[in-house]
């Protein structure tokens, strides 16, 4: 049986939000260290051109480890999906003729839409899109005032 309710957010992101819901957190939490994953050999070209762009900057921002690897190359093919089915329809259209002269919806648009929605999810696993990115503070830029707080510093409320 699946869990109920909404996914949980890490605790590194709730530490560096200031943990708003003030919920006790995770301190077994398993810690990862930032570390790019090699790019996995079955990716078509495209998925690797994605790759090779994405986890620079995934490793610059410490936010990339070994075992994002799978969820990476997810979005990485799917990428690569969303863009030969954009190149098909660019080339037959949106709308094509059947044999019997009879307009119909081109297939390839379901699988970019699909694949679109893939990419979209993937990358906000990731922390690669402009909302989940805003509800991180990078560690040492300001802080979540925590350190402060336990010294006295701030009055907690």
């Amino acid at each position: 049986m699946s869990p109920r309710g909404r996914k949980p957010t890490p605790s590194a992101t709730r530490r560096a939000e200031g943990n708003p819901g003030r919920r006790p957190l995770n301190e077994l939490e398993p810690q990862l260290p930032a570390e790019a994953p090699e790019c996995p050999e079955h990716l078509d070209q495209e998925a690797k051109k994605e790759w090779g762009r994405v986890v620079k900057l995934l490793e610059t921002a410490g936010i990339i480890t070994q075992v994002d690897r799978a969820v990476l190359a997810a979005y990485c093919r799917a990428w690569s999906l969303y863009l030969e089915a954009d190149q098909t329809i660019q080339k037959y259209g949106l709308m094509l003729i059947s044999a019997k002269g009879v307009p119909y919806q081109s297939p390839y648009l379901n699988t970019m839409t699909a694949a679109l929605k893939d990419v979209r999810s993937y990358a906000a696993e990731l922390g690669m899109t402009p909302s989940s990115r805003s509800r991180v503070e990078k560690v040492g830029a300001g802080g979540d005032g925590f350190d402060e707080f336990v010294q006295g510093g701030r009055d907690g409320g």
